[in-house]
């Protein structure tokens, strides 16, 4: 299990509106490092003003020091409900991040994720979305 200490905010990006309703979708990436050593990776997805569209995680796992080799990192996917505050395990090599920065990853889909793995991403999830000021947009409140 890891842990994470620390939150490094990247891009903000504002993306085509969704097909289903027109609302403008968003894209944020980042990092989270711990003593300067990047311990994952992070995009997330999401629709404004739509919770029932829920958010989508993309995550690269592993060290990414210059000694790292891209082999050893892991990608996975999450869907995230809104509403329910619930994850699922989606298919990560389908998503867009996967022609990119993920491309040299080792890619596990929900069938093949390891428990160690699966509970490393889930509290990932959990701590980006209580640490990115800019995902308070999706937190639920009380």
């Amino acid at each position: 299990m890891i842990s994470f200490p620390k939150v490094l905010e990247d891009s903000f990006i504002d993306q085509p509106g969704c097909e289903c309703c027109g609302h403008r979708n968003f894209c944020v990436s980042g990092w989270v490092e711990d003593n300067s050593s990047d311990i994952a990776q992070y995009y997330v997805y999401w629709t404004e003003g739509r919770p029932d569209h829920g958010a989508c995680f993309d995550l690269i796992i592993g060290k990414a020091g210059p000694n790292d080799s891209p082999g050893n990192r892991s990608a996975v996917s999450l869907s995230y409900s809104i509403a329910a505050e619930s994850l699922m395990f989606i298919e990560p090599s389908s998503r867009a991040f996967a022609s990119g920065r993920a491309k040299y990853c080792k890619f596990h889909s929900p069938h093949s994720i390891s428990p160690d793995l699966a509970a490393d991403a889930t509290g990932l999830v959990n701590f980006v979305l209580s640490n990115d000021s800019r995902l308070v947009g999706l937190r639920r409140e009380g």
